[in-house]
């Protein structure tokens, strides 16, 4: 698994860069870490970069079960914005992960092809 967490304080974000073969095991490690540093820390956003990483075999049903694991974690802690970067190969999945997470809790989530992207949606989101 190769990943960082950063929090960055001026902006009220945690942002995750990934450079990996993404499945269950690493996801679900990403997702613990994001739970172990936002925890008092309600109103932050979550920027998770994964441009240099692959979704491997997950698919819709793995990814249902992803989506609703991580809603459950992250609407507890008050996180407003949830950013999800992926490279150009995997973007239908990213949408995929936008789809499944918009109705199911008041996080706004979105899926980018770039970083800039992301970011200039946190930034103007404020």
């Amino acid at each position: 698994m190769d990943f960082t967490a950063t929090l960055d304080e001026e902006n009220k974000r945690i942002v995750v860069k990934s450079k990996c073969i993404l499945d269950l095991q690493v996801i679900n490690s990403i997702r613990t870490e994001i739970v172990s540093h936002l925890e008092g820390r309600e109103g932050w956003d979550v920027l998770v970069d994964h441009s240099e990483s692959t979704l491997g075999d997950l698919r819709y049903p793995e990814m249902s079960n992803v989506a609703q694991e991580t809603i459950s974690k992250f609407v507890p802690l008050g996180v407003r914005r949830f950013a999800l970067v992926v490279n150009v190969d995997d973007y239908g999945m990213g949408r995929m992960w936008e789809l499944l997470t918009a109705d199911k809790s008041s996080i706004s989530t979105h899926a980018f092809k770039t970083v800039g992207q992301a970011i200039q949606y946190l930034d103007e989101s404020e």
